[in-house]
């Protein structure tokens, strides 16, 4: 398929699965995959995969913003995209067929598994500014000492978490209702989509940088 030919709210079909698409970018699709939501990813015990059927009668599909991840295909897995399942890729095996298109984050987060479950792991963190300014006010009234402690904290919180689908479940109909209860007046998908192309576009302040003070 080609970029064009996407458009949101129907569905496709990659790698023997369906998806549907949700969001179009400049040079990329956004989709969720419709043939099966798997929960539970981080408790081995409880992990399960619902079926299409069981899955739009719990709402997953339901959005935006969906209870399922949405999944980025960019110019190279667009080729791969069909409007009609595709037969030889359906026939292959469940374990290769499950698998969404490779991104380089997969790919290193693969690469990096053995090492990161010896010594754990370190990265740079990136905060837009009304998420900066939250956290940093969290971090002036004591809180937490400093990012990579709210980070530490949040992250161990959001692993307890996420087995609990019915919690999740519920906070995500909460939102959802907080949404539609809004009084504000609806901004329209092509107004909404100029802005954040703009924003994009815009050139950035410097973002501001936490030293660790070592003692």
């Amino acid at each position: 398929m080609r970029h064009s030919d996407f458009r949101i709210g129907e569905v496709f079909w990659c790698s023997g699965r369906q998806w549907r698409c949700t969001d179009i970018g400049t040079r990329t699709v956004l989709a969720i995959r419709l043939d099966g939501v798997s929960v539970g990813i981080s408790a081995p015990e409880r992990r399960r995969t619902l079926g299409q059927a069981e899955a739009e009668a719990e709402g997953w599909f339901n959005g935006p913003p969906y209870a399922v991840a949405e999944h980025v295909f960019d110019e190279d897995d667009l080729p791969a995209c069909s409007l009609q399942p595709d037969t030889d890729a359906a026939s292959a095996p469940a374990a290769a067929a499950d698998k969404p298109p490779e991104s380089a984050g997969r790919t290193q987060a693969n690469a990096l598994r053995e090492q990161a479950r010896a010594g754990g792991l370190r990265f740079d963190a990136y905060l837009p500014p009304g998420l900066a300014e939250w956290l940093l006010d969290l971090i002036a009234r004591g809180v937490f000492t400093d990012p990579s402690e709210a980070v530490f904290v949040m992250l161990g919180e959001q692993q307890q978490f996420e087995p609990h689908t019915d919690v999740r479940r519920d906070l995500f109909r909460r939102r959802i209702k907080e949404a539609l209860d809004d009084p504000r007046p609806g901004i329209p998908h092509e107004v909404a989509a100029a802005e954040i192309e703009a924003l994009l576009a815009a050139p950035r302040s410097r973002p501001a940088l936490w030293r660790r003070h070592r003692r």
